[in-house]
């Protein structure tokens, strides 16, 4: 009889509760790698943690007495296995960090055939919390849906990065400029011109040097404003992608086999560089585009170009 297990900590899942004999915690930093030409060793930038994962071996035994347990293998874990087939979230009590929300990702049975009272399990739980719960990303997503929320968020970046002591650092251009140029609008930029697609684009590509040059500038107290730079950057080209500059005509993407320069991408397209770099504001940013890089073209392109195969 194993009496011992009665002392062993509780965890519960969905209201399920169970003994832990093997408790693992843990998480994992990810990390970027950048490589400076000819030099060894890379730069290292780290973009955030993985979700926390806690690991439990629960002994499912039908001997284990006292402390208010009772048939664990045939009353418990027919339950706790039907939840853990359940992939919404749910409420994971640890015996360490209370509550939390989380979802069960694995579920191992460890069969012993010297014991015939029951199984011991390895189950998996990662931490997976609400999207109400990213509040300052949800506001981000919210404020820059228009042109007018762009505006303010590139104006907050431009007075905080203007704060930055730059010393014989030249600061980067303000991100707010090229959003001031355009004088009409729509409020949803579901639809727009060509004026405010290129607005987008350089604003993200001025952000996108501003988050280099707070990079350069090696001051860990820039660490806010560089987040900022890359955060409206990131948010500028997605709206920029799902734009149609002409705002009639459906996009579709295909996708570059291999490195080309703009004008050979443009000439295997049937486009003129221009109509190309219109459908494609970021390729204004490089002469060479890579294998694997999206690339938007409308719909009616893509109808021509299949009748064409077929003749």
């Amino acid at each position: 009889m194993t009496d011992i297990l009665i002392q062993l900590p509780r965890a519960s899942w969905r209201e399920i509760e169970f003994p832990i004999s093997n408790r693992e915690y843990g998480f994992a930093q990810e990390q970027a790698q950048h490589r400076l030409i000819f030099q060894d060793n890379k730069l290292v930038e780290s973009l955030g943690r993985e979700n926390p994962t806690y690991r439990y071996t629960i002994p499912f035994r039908e001997d284990i007495t006292g402390g208010g347990w009772g048939a664990l293998f045939v009353g418990v874990y027919p339950d706790f296995l039907n939840a853990c087939q359940d992939r919404s979230r749910g409420v994971l009590t640890d015996p360490v960090h209370n509550s939390l929300p989380a979802k069960c990702v694995s579920l191992r049975e460890v069969l012993d055939v010297n014991r015939r009272d029951g199984i011991d399990v390895e189950a998996e739980f990662i931490f997976a919390p609400d999207e109400n719960d990213f509040s300052s990303a949800r506001g981000i997503v919210a404020t820059i849906r228009t042109l007018e929320g762009a505006k303010a968020y590139a104006l907050r970046l431009d007075t905080d990065v203007a704060a930055i002591p730059w010393q014989q650092q030249l600061p980067p251009e303000a991100t707010l400029n090229p959003l001031d140029l355009v004088s009409s609008f729509s409020d949803q930029v579901n639809v727009a011109s060509n004026q405010v697609t290129a607005a987008f684009g350089d604003a993200a590509l001025r952000a996108e040097r501003t988050e280099k040059a707070i990079d350069a500038l090696k001051n860990t107290n820039a660490e806010p404003q560089r987040q900022q730079a890359r955060r409206l950057r990131e948010a500028l080209l997605s709206i920029e992608d799902k734009t149609d500059p002409t705002g009639t005509r459906p996009l579709r993407k295909i996708t570059n086999t291999t490195d080309r320069t703009v004008s050979a991408v443009a000439k295997l397209l049937g486009l003129s560089v221009q109509e190309l770099l219109k459908l494609n504001p970021s390729l204004r940013r490089t002469p060479l585009v890579r294998a694997g890089t999206e690339l938007r073209v409308t719909s009616d392109f893509l109808a021509a170009n299949a009748r064409n195969r077929q003749q």
